[in-house]
């Protein structure tokens, strides 16, 4: 059951940045420590940052 948890959660966290890309609301995500973070600023996400941020998946909102 746990499992079907953290999977849930984790696949939120992708649906909750696939949304913010598509709509162009995330203003920023850093990477620190291998995890993404939502950063507060006025820059949208590059095409590479998306990338790896597809490629890693580990998202933190």
């Amino acid at each position: 059951m746990k499992e079907k948890l953290n999977h849930l959660k984790n696949y939120t966290k992708f649906l909750m940045v696939t949304e913010a890309i598509v709509y162009g609301n995330l203003e920023d995500i850093v990477m620190k420590n291998g995890i993404w973070y939502q950063k507060q600023g006025v820059h949208r996400m590059t095409n590479t940052m998306m990338k790896k941020l597809f490629m890693h998946g580990n998202v933190k909102l």
